[in-house]
């Protein structure tokens, strides 16, 4: 059962990275924290705590009829108290931006980790509390370069 939004602002204000890491380290799952190269992109606040909510990228080549259709249907399955994690690794382009990102603050989620890169970084700053951890900027949209299916 998901706690709301409270419990994890509460639970996000007493604890650290570490103590979760040594977490999963005691469960079995010793590879399960960020990897070498992710840093805060955006957002003052460098603590995320929430419900993963995943989404993995596929390459395409040509605009899709509907554009950013998985994407949409991906930010309308998103809770409050989710977290945004995607796999965006497969082509250089932005996973989010203001637009995405002000939508999935609208749903309730509290942040986004990205294996990829972030666009609009100033304006998603202006978010305030939703913080985004990813492997650096670009401004380069993904319209018909990468898509959720």
């Amino acid at each position: 059962m998901k706690t709301n939004w409270l419990d994890l602002d509460d639970l996000s204000e007493g604890t650290y990275s570490a103590v979760y890491s040594d977490v999963c380290n005691s469960a079995g799952m010793r590879e399960k924290t960020l990897e070498p190269g992710a840093k805060l992109l955006a957002s003052p606040s460098g603590v995320l705590i929430g419900w993963a909510r995943t989404a993995v990228s596929t390459p395409v080549t040509d605009i899709p009829e509907r554009p950013y259709c998985g994407e949409i249907d991906f930010i309308d399955s998103l809770n409050v108290g989710d977290v945004v994690v995607l796999d965006w690794s497969r082509k250089p382009v932005a996973a989010r931006g203001e637009l995405f990102s002000t939508a999935s603050v609208g749903r309730g989620a509290r942040g986004a980790i990205i294996d990829g890169l972030l666009r609009d970084k100033r304006l998603v700053d202006k978010l305030n509390k939703f913080p985004v951890f990813g492997r650096g900027l670009r401004p380069t949209d993904i319209l018909g370069r990468v898509a959720i299916s």
